[in-house]
């Protein structure tokens, strides 16, 4: 499997393009804004998007959800428990000064466990509240997409409506960390990292694990 990313719009959010080099069937996480990028990079790559997952419902991670099930056909993927994020998308647009329209109707509710397919590839999802109640995370064998659960040096805000500080620590800690210090992880926004790098620098996570911690 090979993936890039597109990063767009004020928010500066990361779009993820996962790859089944064979079939060229694609997987995309987090349509953000600036549609325009997005399906260029798509036209230049020559993607078959048969996969839309939103990790979770704040308006800079699908953004361009509809957009992009208008251009592919390929169903949007969400966790219930995101819901009632997701239908506001006018009014999460309204706290930031945009006009946006509603977003199309969900396809494919995710739940924890789910195996997602794309071509001859697939990901395992795995829910990881605190950030938002419905959070989602994809993992494989080596790499995690985590949206805005964990940053280099930081782990995502919980002052938007449905967060929860501890809820997310302990999705930190239990579901995230436990991967393996192996794993590389990629967040919605700035520059991926590892599991080892969190534990050994993340000032949220550094001794808070017993046994974990490399120091």
């Amino acid at each position: 499997m090979r993936f890039f990313r597109v990063t767009t719009g004020v928010f500066q959010a990361h779009t993820y393009f996962l790859i089944c080099e064979q079939t060229r069937q694609t997987l995309v996480i987090d349509p953000g804004e600036e549609f325009d990028a997005i399906a260029d990079a798509i036209q230049k790559e020559r993607l078959d998007v048969v996969r839309i997952v939103v990790s979770h419902a704040h308006l800079d991670h699908f953004w361009s959800a509809g957009a992009l099930r208008d251009m592919t056909g390929a169903p949007i993927h969400l966790h219930p428990a995101d819901d009632f994020l997701y239908t506001q998308l006018p009014e999460q647009g309204s706290w930031f000064g945009f006009d946006l329209e509603d977003a199309p109707p969900v396809e494919v509710y995710l739940k924890d466990g789910d195996v997602l397919t794309f071509g001859r590839e697939q990901v395992r999802v795995r829910h990881v509240p605190g950030h938002s109640p419905g959070h989602v995370m994809l993992y494989n064998e080596t790499d995690a997409w985590v949206g805005d659960c964990l940053f280099a040096s930081s782990v995502g805000r919980v002052d938007l409506p449905g967060g929860d500080g501890p809820t997310l620590i302990n999705s930190i800690e239990e579901r995230i960390v436990t991967l393996g210090e192996h794993y590389r992880i990629h967040p919605g926004h700035g520059p991926s990292t590892t599991v080892a790098r969190e534990l050994d620098d993340n000032p949220f996570l550094t001794g808070r694990l017993p046994g974990m911690s490399r120091r």
